[in-house]
This record gives C-alpha cells, structure tokens and sequence, in this order.
C-alpha cells in the first residue's frame, strides 16, 4: 500500500475516535502520537477527561507549543498536574502559557 494510503487510513482511525468522544482512544492514538500531530493533543484530552493527569502530564511535558490550542493545552495540563500534586511551579507555569495565548493581539 501507497504511504499517503495508510496515512489516510490513520487519519480516518483518529477522526473516528475523536468523532465518537474518545471511544477506543487507547488502542488507536498511542501509536499514531508520533504520525498525527493532533493525535498527541486528542490523547491529552482524552487523558484529562479520565482524571488521568500523570500520562496527560507526561504527553506535554516536552512539547514546545507553536499553536494557540497547543498552549492553552499545556496550560491546562500543567494547572490541573499542579493542583493535583500541590506545585506552585506547575500552577505558574500554567499562568505564563495562559497568559502568553491571552496576551496575544492575534488571539483577541
């Protein structure tokens, strides 16, 4: 098969999951975090809808935002790690992504 064959084919298996709120998100968006750039971020939400902040956590943590939705998500990782585990760095940290998408004339 082409690769823009499969890759559709992946793309297709992520659009499903995330049109059907989340269902079989652990078996389809694990391996395609690295294909998908939006199946990184789609497993982080399904993460944090099953209060399962340590492996929503530790999906962002490397990840240098570049879009809006990347920062406030990081954000909201980070506020909700840091208030589970009592970390006023994580709850700042989360301030500065907050503030940075807040602050920014083209996300007014």
């Amino acid at each position: 098969m082409s690769t823009s064959f499969n890759y559709a084919k992946e793309l297709f298996r992520h659009n499903m999951v995330v049109f059907q709120n989340g269902e079989g998100a652990l078996q389809v968006l694990p391996p395609l975090v690295d294909v998908i750039p939006e199946a990184r971020l789609n497993l982080v939400i399904y993460y944090l809808k099953e209060d399962d902040l340590d492996h929503a956590y530790d999906l962002m943590k490397d990840v240098e935002p570049l879009q809006p939705a990347e920062y406030i998500l990081k954000g909201v990782v980070n506020a909700a790690y840091g208030q589970e585990h009592n970390s006023r760095d994580h709850i700042k940290t989360a301030q500065s992504y907050f503030q940075l998408v807040g602050g920014s004339a083209s996300e007014c």
